[in-house]
């Protein structure tokens, strides 16, 4: 579904007209998630709304130097409250964490970039073209004179930049890059945000990577490479399971890979998979078949198996059907 300008408008126009919003993201967020989130809410309030910002697991430390993140809760408030329920880079009620299945759908307005999506709300904006949820808030704000400050566009900047990691992916697009300016022209600082989001490292963090590049593995014939993250190499190096976020890019940077997969353990029988494509394999709808989503390229999903070992297989198996036709 491709955005077109009389959307956007709608959007802002429902906005306009409310009063108590709460934005809602997916759990686990990443800087997409809390960044548009963050400008959203900071930019409503410019029209006098009243916006609670929530996240059922919070806001990862990587990002919390942004302000507006303090403000996030843990737990669901009392909807009765609310005239609008936002979910910012989440279409669907139930990537949320939070329980919101007797919310009636007219109370809910949708913003996502993520492809195979639908939406829930009175209004429903996923346009896949865009890089980042990010960009259709920037959108947004801008349609509806808003002015956009420092604090923002530094927020909505976040979305961008680590959606894209960095600018380099192959979802930057020249809209990615206008947004980009636009927002650097309202006060962004391109070096202190690399800083803080790249080169800021706890030890902690980079001691996990030491222990979860011990795991690097190649299967499938060199198509796949994977790596393991364990509570045990949490409990070892004092880190958090937000720490290896990332660490999929490492595996993926591997000469010849197709298909770079991180595996986590969340807790005894509970693992999530990063999925990263170098390929045409369309990532997106492997995710869909274990239970998860997100783009043709970029993508995740928590399964159950009774190991770890289990796991791997069922990732590697659902791996190996879909690179069965794709383009090497």
């Amino acid at each position: 579904m491709k955005t077109i300008k009389k959307t956007i408008a709608e959007v802002a126009r429902e906005l306009e007209g409310a009063a108590n919003i709460l934005i809602l993201s997916h759990e686990n967020p990443d800087g997409d998630a809390i960044g548009s989130s963050i400008g959203l809410a900071l930019g409503l309030r410019e029209f006098g709304k009243n916006v609670v910002l929530a996240n059922s697991t919070g806001v990862p430390e990587r990002i919390s130097w942004l302000e507006g993140a303090k403000e996030f809760v843990t737990q669901l408030p009392p909807l009765r409250g609310f005239d609008t329920i936002l979910l910012l880079d989440c279409a669907e009620r139930e990537r949320t964490g939070f329980d919101l299945s007797g919310v009636p759908e007219e109370r809910f307005i949708s913003i996502d970039h993520h492809p195979n999506t639908v939406g829930v709300g009175r209004k429903v904006l996923i346009d896949t073209q865009a890089a980042a949820t990010g960009e259709l808030v920037l959108e947004i704000l801008l349609e509806m004179a808003v002015r956009v400050d420092a604090k923002i566009a530094t927020a909505l900047y976040v979305a961008l930049h680590t959606d894209t990691g960095g600018f380099n992916y192959s979802n930057t697009s020249r809209m990615t890059h206008m947004s980009a300016s636009i927002l650097i022209d309202r006060g962004v600082d391109p070096a202190a945000v690399h800083k803080h989001l790249f080169g800021n490292e706890r030890f902690e963090r980079v001691a996990l990577l030491g222990k979860v590049l011990s795991t690097l593995t190649m299967e499938l014939d060199g198509r796949v490479a994977t790596c393991v993250v364990t509570m045990e190499m949490l409990d070892e190096v004092g880190a958090s399971p937000e720490d290896s976020d990332d660490f999929v890019n490492y595996p993926r940077s591997i000469r010849g890979v197709e298909v770079a997969a991180l595996l986590k353990e969340r807790e005894e029988g509970v693992f999530r998979v990063s999925l990263r494509a170098n390929t045409g394999v369309n990532l997106s709808l492997v995710a869909k078949k274990l239970g998860g989503g997100g783009h043709k390229k970029a993508a995740g999903a928590t399964i159950t198996a009774t190991s770890l070992e289990e796991a791997k297989k069922i990732i590697l198996a659902s791996l190996e059907e879909a690179l069965g036709g794709a383009a090497s």
